[in-house]
Order: C-alpha cells, then structure tokens, then sequence
C-alpha cells in the first residue's frame, strides 16, 4: 500500500470520506467520481489495504465494488475478516456491489453459486422494501445495468431481500443490524436509471456524511501538505505549459514560494513553437515563479532512435526525464549534498487515471497503457517524489486550477502527452519524421480554430503512420510520399472514457487537402472513429 496524508485528508474533515475497496472492476473510478460529484471525498484502495490504516482514520463509509473474478476462483481477492469486524463494531455502513455484494454475503454464511446464465446488460429491478433507505425516493420499478455469472442462491441470517429481478431473485439486500447493503448491479453505470440516487442515498441517507469537499477545501489541505512535506527542501517542478503540470505548479508555488524552482525539459518531440508558447503562458499563470529552459532534444532523440514498442518508448522517455532533470539539478548546484539524495523533491503533474491506466492505483487492476511518468521510473531515484494531483480527475484539477486562478488558455488547452510527438509516430522516430508530424499537427490545430472547433473537442491530434507504406498519385505520375496521417479527435470530460468526435465532414475534407498538399511526404488522411474503450486515446 502507498501511503499519504493527502489520501484521506484531501480538503475533508477527518473521517469524512468514503472508502472504496477495488476488487477489479472497470467501473470502480466512475463510483468514485459519482461520489465526488455530490461533493464527498471518496479514497480508491485495494483490499489488502492493512487494518492499521482504517483504524488511523476510520470512514463515514465503505464500499466493495464489483469485479471481474468469481469468489471461488483460486487467488480471487477477499477482504479480512478481521477488517470487517473492525468496520462492523465501529458501526460503519456498507456497500457490496456485484462481486463486493457475493463476497460479502459468502463472508456472512450466505450461498453463492454460478448463475444460470450470465446476465450482461440492462434489466427491470422491482423494489421489494419500499421502506429501505437506499432506495428512498426511487420507483417501486427501474432499469439497472448487470454484469455478473453468479448470483446468491441463500440468504445469510440476518439479511433480507429488498429487490429483485425476473432471472435473479436477489437482486438487492440488507442486514440492517450489520449496517450492510448489498446490489448485484451496477448503480454508479449511468444506465442504472436511478443508480447515482441510490448512492447519493447510501452517502446522505445511510451514512449521514457531510458534503464537504470543495476545490476550496482541496486546495487549502493540499498547500497544508505541501508545507508539512517539504519543508525547507526546494522543489524542482517538471513543467509541460500543460493543465496537468501547471496546476500543480501553481499548488505547489502557492505553498512554499521560491522554494520551487520549475524547469520546462525541451525533449526535440514538440509542437511547433511549443516551448516559447509554454514559458509565457506558465509566468503568465504563476506569477514570481523561477522557471527555465533546458535543452536535452539530442538526448532523446538519440534513445530513441532504435525504440519500437509503446512500452519500450515510455520506459525511455521516463528514463530520459529523470537524467534531463538531474543534469539541470547537478548543474544548478540544487542539491545541497554530496550524495544528491534525499534534499530535492521532484513535482510531477501526475493525475489519478494516469495511475488507473498504469495500474498503479489497485493490486487488482491491469496495466490498460503505461504512463511514462507512472512505474518507470528507476529505483535509484536521487529525488523525492511530490505528486500533488495524484488523486485528482482531470475535470477535479480543472476545477482546482480555476480556483488557483489559472487562464483559461491553459485549461482550456488539449492535452500533450508527456512522451510528446515520440507516441504519435508509428516507425521510426527520426527528426524528419517528427518534423513531419509537426506540420501535420499544426495544420489540424489552426483548421480546427478557424472552424471554431478547437474548445468544441477535447482532445485533437495527429498521428503518423511513418511505417506503413501507400500507393500515391499526383498528376498522372506516382507521387513520392507514402506516409498516412490519422487524425484522432476524442470527446470527455475525464479522460478515463472517451467518445470519438462527429466533425463536419467539410472540416475533415479540408484538413485532409491542406496536408496531403502542402506536407509531400504523406499521401493519405484517415479518421479514427473509434471510442474509448476499446481503444486508449493515443495510439502507443
């Protein structure tokens, strides 16, 4: 378990937040982010989470979310009993959702056993307990999204059964006097029609928590734990001009002042006219910041000129990173030993699904695409880490960096990964070819705002295609490029799901004709129409 002050005490009171035990599912960040949308504190944790951990800071909650294992598959994830006897006499209320329903209910004597047919979609719950807490103010009949291959065939004692469905007899139940309630669905899936009631009143109706969590609140606990975790030691803050990056910048300057000093790494995989544009934009933003340039393009040009795969190319670049910034360090006398270890902090804009997505914030979740600041970073690291966003969503910081007073230019601004153009090229990553896809790239971005589309999208970017050869013609004569530029362009408001955006076809044709003539190198212009999941929004 990774521990942090700021894991439970992000701008709440003391015990004034939800825990969520993670059991796998790939629905677990939309419970917690529907938690926190009704302006409650919710923490993700595995269950291996120890029970000293609860007792240091008890919730006003728990719950067990669903997951993709089978209670009796070998290795399948449980929660302590000791752990539950723990929440159990400090009278805190419970939440099993699908898999988290069947745990608890096998944990308490109850029968589970393979459903007869799995059930995958939406279905009619009816309300057996119109009585019950949880489903106060809902209709005695709605549709609900299940996604389960076992069911719970026999009550343990003490529970009863307060929904239903026509394929499942327990649809729903309650042990009023363990304060447990269990749902075999899923709630927080917006299918589920009055899903979000449902946890709205397990928080305000159950639990009885205070709707504390305000950006205002985050922002104050957060320059607290700054202060209380740094120090006097300097901060060196790796900053992109990105919203990511900037916000946490601007956080952590709000806290400590010149002990910060940020550093914009120019990795020579940029779009045009990227750095000039960040460093404005950031002293712009946070005023009285020391920031700099550092020019390490050749070195990571040079590492990467043999990568092939998406991991390999994140390893490198976070590799690259780190000894970009320990230069800058080492060559700025920043640390003040001998041994570089342990004086200097390292700021990082890393955010909650960039660790999701890294597998990094649940033992029971798959790596879905490693983040080059997440997992790669070496052991041997002579910084400590300051992550100050690190259990933030990306609409949460937008939030957070509009009450630190961030423009709207930044926030606004698509996102750029940190792995830069390195993840956009699909071959070999020469300084031709990210030439290349730099011209691409702006031609997109000024398309999109003479169209007045660019605030319309979330995210819009190119990729090149410098491995795939293409039959080409101009005139009546073959043409000499062969490359193939796919346009990606994404609509969300986390980035943990993402739908392609519907453009105008007129806007595609043009944006199609000013790249195949005016880059002579690409001969053909696709759109990726696909939505997130299946696919990650980049490419690699």
């Amino acid at each position: 378990m990774e521990s942090s002050p700021a894991l439970l005490t992000c701008g709440v009171s003391k015990m004034n937040y939800i825990l969520i035990y993670d059991f796998g599912s790939q629905y677990t960040q939309v419970i917690a982010k529907t938690i926190r949308n009704s302006y409650v504190y919710s923490v993700v944790q595995p269950p291996t989470l120890p029970l000293e951990s609860l007792q240091e800071n008890p919730p006003r909650g728990v719950i067990l979310s669903g997951g993709p294992h089978c209670i009796f598959d070998t290795g399948a994830p449980t929660l302590n009993r000791d752990v539950l006897s723990y929440i159990r006499s400090q009278k805190i209320p419970i939440l099993g959702i699908c898999y988290g329903m069947q745990l608890l209910m096998h944990l308490d004597g109850g029968v589970v056993e393979p459903h007869v047919s799995p059930q995958y979609g939406e279905i009619t719950l009816e309300i057996t307990a119109s009585d019950d807490k949880l489903f106060k103010d809902i209709p005695y009949k709605s549709v609900v999204w299940m996604s389960h291959s076992d069911s719970i065939t026999k009550l343990a004692p003490g529970y009863s059964i307060t929904g239903k469905t026509n394929d499942c007899h327990i649809t729903a139940a309650n042990n009023i006097e363990s304060l447990t309630w269990l749902l075999q669905f899923h709630p927080e899936v917006h299918t589920s029609q009055y899903g979000s009631h449902m946890i709205k009143n397990f928080l305000f109706e159950i639990c009885k928590i205070t709707p504390d969590w305000t950006s205002q609140n985050c922002k104050l606990e957060q320059i607290k734990y700054i202060r209380e975790t740094v120090g006097k030691c300097k901060v060196l803050a790796g900053v992109s001009g990105g919203k990511d990056s900037t916000v946490a910048a601007a956080l952590v300057h709000s806290a400590i002042g010149d002990q910060l000093i940020a550093v914009f790494i120019d990795n020579g995989l940029l779009r045009q006219n990227e750095a000039q544009d960040a460093l404005e934009r950031i002293r712009a933003d946070i005023p009285g910041i020391k920031l700099d340039l550092y020019d390490a393009s050749q070195m990571f040009l040079s590492r990467l000129k043999d990568a092939k795969t998406s991991s390999e190319i994140r390893h490198i670049i976070g590799k690259a990173y780190i000894d970009a910034f320990t230069l800058y360090a080492k060559e700025n006398n920043l640390f003040s030993s001998e041994s570089n270890e342990g004086d200097l902090y390292l700021m990082q804009g890393t955010i909650y699904s960039d660790r999701i997505e890294s597998g990094k914030s649940s033992t029971n979740a798959a790596t879905i695409q490693m983040h080059h600041n997440v997992g790669t970073l070496p052991r041997d690291l002579c910084f400590k880490l300051l992550e100050p966003l690190k259990y933030l969503f990306k609409d949460e910081v937008l939030i957070l960096g509009e009450e630190l007073g961030i423009s709207n230019r930044s926030l606004k601004r698509h996102p750029f990964p940190g792995p830069s153009f390195a993840i956009r090229i699909v071959g070999p990553i020469t300084q031709k070819n990210v030439q290349i896809l730099r011209e691409a790239t702006q031609i997109l971005e000024d398309e999109l705002h003479s169209a007045d589309l660019y605030d319309k999208v979330s995210q819009a970017f190119i990729v090149l295609l410098a491995n795939v050869s293409s039959n080409s013609v101009k005139g009546d004569r073959p043409a000499a490029g062969n490359m193939t530029a796919v346009i990606r362009c994404v609509d969300t408001t986390d980035f943990m799901t993402c739908s392609w955006s519907r453009l105008p076809l007129e806007f595609l044709a043009r944006v199609s004709t000013r790249i195949t003539n005016e880059i002579s190198d690409i001969c053909r212009v696709t759109y990726d129409i696909t939505n997130k999941p299946p696919a990650t929004v980049e490419w690699l």
